[in-house]
């Protein structure tokens, strides 16, 4: 079942004329994809979403009187070692960093600074960067590896749905429940805010790196950012970075002075991965087009679909066109050397937007919300057919191990639907933007 949990607010903003004008409107959360929640994951959810919800929002006033008591501007004051456990996959992983962001800056704005934080990811060869901006940031690949000191005081933030064993870190069984220990929360729980700027202009924060952020600034009542739209990289370039470059152009047989564009084929379906017929189109157009780019192919993990794509890069015969395996502790270096990467909808893609480098990402559904700030799909038809119809997009995931497409023969749809024409013209004038 879909799982809604709305609230209504009332805002006071004033206008040019100096007037108040009262202005109701309605916060949604809801879950993305029809799954059953169990009844202690549904109570979970709606402690936390009415936590959000019973603040007053907008960019001001916040309440003080509902701040006063707020569990999470207390608990963090209390807390010594922070816990921040990511989910699985590295796109939910990577569009959910902002809550990294957002805690470093509010220790920065109430001097909080020296607090510990440890951040577990089966992928935290990715987010070293991170260490930037938290310089005593502890990434630890599982939650068996996290040993605190008996003197710390935890405090959980939990993103990962699939975790519930807190008594890994000495917790008692009730702790999950109680705000001033853990913060549980979904990908799918973060809420969406509409704010009244003006009579029938609204500022949205619908992507999920921006809900996070907004919400944030809610639960501490107070705010961190100037202009959330602003912040535009949340994966900042490793401390070694022009070190790493030099060691990756050479290793990847890269030419230093060509701007460069990345692709990675690789998605956790076929269905939405681009056949190499259709890349092969791509990049071909590509380089007559803008000969003095550089591509490099990003070798997929599937032994058969490595080679179908060497095949394919093979046919092209391009000087310009490069590829090869890069491994996650050398993906910081290589998104942050890119001028623009191309994806089907899948974690790297993300990983590139959230690091600060423009992504082409193939969509076969409405995916405002799956997205990073810089981002730009190409929605499949099928895919904006669902939009105009508020309607979820029903893929069958029949065969795609060994098709680019889902569903029937008589009704497949998949991302090699999408004309490379029609991907090389956005590509294009992202480059020309840049330039």
């Amino acid at each position: 079942m879909l799982y809604y949990v709305c609230g209504i607010f009332r805002v006071l903003i004033k206008f040019h004329n100096s007037k108040q004008y009262s202005v109701t409107y309605m916060l949604e959360s809801k879950t993305i994809f029809e799954k059953k929640l169990t009844d202690k994951e549904q109570n979970l959810r709606l402690n936390h979403n009415l936590l959000l919800e019973s603040a007053q929002v907008g960019d001001k006033p916040f309440d003080k009187k509902f701040y006063e008591t707020a569990p999470l501007p207390h608990a963090l004051d209390q807390a010594t070692n922070i816990i921040i456990i990511l989910g699985d996959h590295i796109g939910d992983a990577t569009l959910e960093l902002p809550i990294i962001t957002s805690l470093a800056k509010y220790f920065e704005l109430n001097s909080l600074e020296g607090k510990k934080i440890t951040l577990i990811s089966p992928h935290r060869d990715l987010f070293k960067g991170l260490k930037t901006i938290c310089p005593g940031l502890d990434l630890l690949d599982n939650v068996e590896s996290f040993h605190p000191s008996p003197d710390d005081k935890l405090f959980c933030f939990n993103l990962n749905r699939k975790f519930h064993d807190y008594s890994i870190f000495g917790m008692e069984a009730t702790d999950e429940q109680n705000p001033m220990k853990v913060f549980s929360h979904d990908c799918q729980d973060w809420v969406k805010e509409e704010i009244p700027i003006r009579p029938g202009v609204t500022r949205k924060y619908d992507m999920l790196p921006l809900r996070i952020m907004r919400n944030m600034e809610i639960s501490f009542g107070q705010k961190l950012y100037e202009d959330i739209y602003d912040i535009r990289e949340f994966i900042p370039k490793e401390n070694n970075f022009d070190e790493q470059k030099e060691a990756l152009i050479k290793k990847l047989n890269l030419d230093a002075n060509r701007p460069l564009i990345t692709i990675s084929p690789a998605s956790s379906a076929q269905g939405k991965e681009y056949a190499p017929e259709c890349w092969e189109s791509l990049i071909a157009i590509i380089c007559e087009r803008k000969p003095n780019l550089q591509i490099f192919f990003i070798d997929d993990p599937d032994e058969r679909k490595r080679i179908l794509y060497g095949d394919m890069i093979d046919r092209l015969k391009r000087d310009n066109v490069h590829r090869g395996n890069v491994a996650f502790s050398e993906m910081n270096t290589l998104m942050h050397m890119t001028r623009l990467s191309v994806t089907p909808d899948t974690g790297l893609g993300h990983y590139s937007s959230m690091c600060g480098t423009p992504n082409v990402m193939f969509s076969l559904q409405n995916s405002i919300f799956w997205s990073g700030p810089n981002t730009f799909r190409i929605t499949h038809p099928y895919g904006r057919e669902m939009i105009r119809n508020h309607a979820l997009v029903d893929l069958s995931f029949k065969d795609s191990e060994n098709s680019f497409y889902y569903g029937e023969p008589e009704s497949k749809r998949g991302a090699s639907d999408i004309s490379p024409e029609r991907v090389a013209e956005r590509v294009l004038k992202i480059i020309q933007y840049e330039d």
